[in-house]
């Protein structure tokens, strides 16, 4: 099954895009409270914002690359950060995402079946697990998918309901509960199909296959396809006990099997694809699992590999 990008052209036969693009993170401080600090280590050659400066020219140089490739192929454009997001009306537009993977994350949360094409703006300081091409072969990687050689794959989600209520966005990475105090305890009853337990951790992530790459990979989980229709878990630095020792520390299931947590916790949260985004999680809430609807995400065969060549460097780094 991969989605069929005819819909992604308006009745002139003229291919509708959002270019979705991350600010770079010096654009980001400069906009903050740290603007004078920022401004007073530019002007000292400071090493860290040296770094910043490359960033930030090497990210818009391939956002320009992109933009100025779709206007010559006649495209009609628009382009939008992605910290002014909103939902995106009628019509199917193909998103193009320039950035790293929080770039397509945001993609996710605001495409309704559009089509996802993520392009890695700086493959030296990002790891773009999600990401299918560069500035680099942008071009002969878009007119594949133009030509109908490379194939848009729908990539499982996480559907959330807390207390029978279900949240109104999907996870494509993972959701993090835990307590909203980092150093705090976190604490909680877990249920995993007909097995429960009472735990005290660091907190419990589940992650669709797209986020397998992540902090799940560094939680000791394993790295998935992004065609997977499994989801995992891990519990972060499990609590043990003089006499028990907790069973439920991590695996696999499916988004249909029973999955609960129940919150011990006055400050609990949970967190959503990041820090950005989450709800209060307060003693007693219960949260649960649901089949939600993909995202459709380009991908070819050297996205796929390099995604197990991070698990790869894990165990090496394990051993």
């Amino acid at each position: 099954m991969s989605f069929d990008l005819s819909q992604c052209f308006d009745k002139n036969n003229r291919l509708q895009v959002l270019l979705l693009h991350k600010k770079s993170r010096l654009s980001h401080y400069q906009e903050e409270s740290q603007a004078l600090r920022i401004a007073e280590l530019l002007h000292q050659n400071d090493r860290s914002t040296q770094l910043l400066e490359i960033a930030h020219q090497t990210h818009h140089e391939c956002l320009n690359h992109v933009h100025q490739h779709l206007t010559d192929l006649g495209a009609s454009v628009f382009v939008q950060p992605r910290s002014k997001t909103a939902h995106l009306g009628d019509g199917f537009p193909l998103i193009i995402t320039i950035g790293g993977d929080g770039t397509v994350l945001e993609a996710s949360h605001i495409a309704r079946g559009n089509p996802i094409f993520a392009v890695n703006s700086d493959p030296e300081r990002s790891v773009g697990a999600l990401c299918v091409a560069t500035q680099k072969n942008f071009k002969a990687l878009f007119s594949k998918l133009l030509d109908g050689n490379l194939s848009i794959q729908p990539v499982a989600r996480i559907g959330l309901k807390i207390n029978d209520q279900p949240l109104p966005q999907y996870a494509l990475n993972e959701i993090l509960v835990s307590h909203k105090n980092p150093a705090a305890t976190s604490r909680y009853f877990l249920q995993v199909r007909d097995q429960h337990e009472e735990q005290l951790s660091s907190g419990v992530w589940i992650s669709g296959p797209a986020g397998s790459t992540g902090a799940l990979n560094s939680a000791g989980g394993h790295i998935t396809s992004l065609t997977d229709t499994k989801l995992q878990y891990a519990v972060r630095e499990p609590c043990f006990f003089w006499t028990t020792r907790p069973s439920l520390l991590g695996g696999s299931f499916l988004p249909e099997e029973s999955f609960e947590i129940i919150s011990q916790m006055p400050g609990g949260r949970i967190y959503f694809d990041g820090q950005f985004k989450g709800w209060n999680f307060p003693i007693g809430d219960r949260m649960s699992i649901f089949n939600a609807p993909p995202t459709w995400l380009a991908i070819n065969a050297d996205l796929e590999k390099r995604r197990v060549k991070l698990s790869q460097i894990k165990k090496q780094g394990d051993k």
